[in-house]
Parts: C-alpha cells; structure tokens; sequence
C-alpha cells in the first residue's frame, strides 16, 4: 500500500504503507520486508498510491529495490498524474500499466461493463490489463464472464508474459 492524494483514505492506516513522509531509508527498509515476506515474487504493484506515484524521489527508491530483484512493476495508474510506469522504463526496470479498473464500483452490471471494455481493448490491441480487489460481487462477476472470454477466444494470461511480449 502506498499514499492515496485522499487524506480520509490513510485512516486507518494498512499495514506497511508506504508514506511520503518516510525517510528514503525507512521506505527501503519496509519495501525490503514486505518482499522478503513474498519469496516466490514475480513482481508488485501500488495499492492506492495515488499521490506516492507521482513523486519521483520515492518511486525511484521502490524500483531501485525492484530492478535489484529483478522484479518487474504493474502501475495500478491509479492517478493519471502517476510518473511510475515511465519512470521504471527509464531506469530498466520492466513495467505494464493497468487498462482497466473493474470495480471501482461495487456493482454487478458495472464491473460486467468493465469486463467487456477489457475484452475489447484486448481485441483492439492484442491485449488488456484489468485490476480489481477481491470483492465478493467482483469475484461472482469475474466467475460468470470468465467462460466467455474462453468462448471469444481470449486468453488470460500473467503479467509476466506480456512483459515477454514487449
């Protein structure tokens, strides 16, 4: 979890968020746990973050710590001022930026509608980034639409892959 732009969305605080606050030192040392918790890792993505992804100084320390590892990062773009995934390019560090945001209502026909903008953008392009949280309307959503993208011959696949594609 990263700094949201919306101060009422620190309260109560995740565990482990990163702030921008921190010292560099202490945003490192925290990101190093959270990884070390997480062994078989292939790479991270901001939860919230909306105002952490737009300072370059502390998203630096993160990618750093990420490109050591060999991780890639997904920016979950979840400001459109967010510098993550153009900064990681620069610094080597692979990245993907998410597409769509499924359910940033918690609505059945909403995130229906989020997954069909997905499987066309996945049509349009040759592929689409989707996020969500695991909400149960989300997940009842994500059971009954996933036979159909099978049916439309559209392959889900990880993250990793497309990173192999670029």
């Amino acid at each position: 979890p990263m700094e949201p732009e919306d101060p009422a969305k620190l309260l109560p605080r995740q565990p482990g968020m990163l702030l921008l606050k921190m010292s560099t030192f202490r945003i490192r040392r925290q990101l190093e746990r959270q990884l070390d918790s997480l062994p078989s890792l292939a790479g991270a993505n901001n939860h919230m973050g909306s105002r952490f992804t737009c300072d370059e100084k502390h998203m630096r320390v993160i990618l750093r710590q990420l490109k050591k590892r060999n991780l890639f990062f997904l920016d979950s773009f979840t400001s459109k001022h967010s510098i993550a995934y153009e900064l990681a390019g620069r610094m080597g560090v692979p990245a993907l930026r998410r597409d769509v945001f499924l359910d940033n209502e918690l609505n059945k026909d909403y995130i229906r509608g989020q997954l069909e903008l997905a499987r066309e953008l996945a049509g349009e392009r040759g592929q689409a980034i989707a996020i969500a949280h695991p909400h149960a309307v989300t997940l009842r959503a994500l059971s009954e639409f996933l036979p159909r993208l099978k049916e439309d011959g559209v392959e889900l696949v990880k993250l990793s892959a497309l990173l192999a594609e670029e």
